[in-house]
């Protein structure tokens, strides 16, 4: 998970306002992911940071690459072509999710395992975290081969260490512990 800037922030929870009036949260999340993937692609990015490309052309790159979109994310997006902010795309869609989320009370839990999950264990450590937190959880994993085992899940503030790596620290602390005490 990126951290956003507090700029992409801010014009994710303007749209996030018209979406909930407007009922259209999940079709602009789904636009706003589009157009998300379009920012991300290096060679699209030259392309809509480019000097020598019009607005009306990097608007077009983007509908073309990105599909049909609302007025309100058009608007969105020539607002940040016109202030030469494409680079923010990736974090106002991070931002808008997140508040989705929340709107929705979900919680968004970041694993990490020392080798790919497949899918019935993801399922299944979402069903223990909604069970312990009382609440939807939504699983984002990566790989991290330094945790040697088990899972890590962070969910906001909270640490969940079940790795083999923080099961070893724990007994270093200890050890060390008994040995000066």
């Amino acid at each position: 998970m990126r951290r956003q800037s507090g700029s992409a922030r801010r014009y994710a929870d303007a749209l996030f306002g018209l979406a909930v009036e407007r009922d259209a949260l999940d079709a602009w999340a789904g636009e706003l992911q589009r157009i998300r993937a379009v920012a991300e692609d290096p060679t699209a990015l030259r392309i809509l940071a480019g000097p020598r490309v019009s607005l009306e052309q990097k608007r077009r790159v983007i509908e073309s690459l990105a599909g049909p979109l609302s007025r309100e994310v058009v608007s969105l997006t020539r607002i940040l072509l016109e202030r030469k902010r494409i680079e923010l795309f990736p974090g106002v869609a991070e931002a808008f999710v997140d508040r989705l989320r929340a709107h929705r009370g979900i919680a968004l839990a970041e694993l990490t395992t020392a080798v790919e999950l497949a899918e019935s264990e993801r399922r299944l450590i979402a069903e223990r975290l909604e069970q312990r937190l009382g609440r939807s959880v939504e699983v984002e994993a990566r790989v991290d081969p330094a945790i040697i085992g088990g899972v890590m899940a962070r969910v906001g503030d909270q640490l969940f260490d079940a790795s083999v790596r923080g099961k070893l620290e724990s007994l270093r602390k200890r050890l060390v512990g008994a040995r000066s005490g």
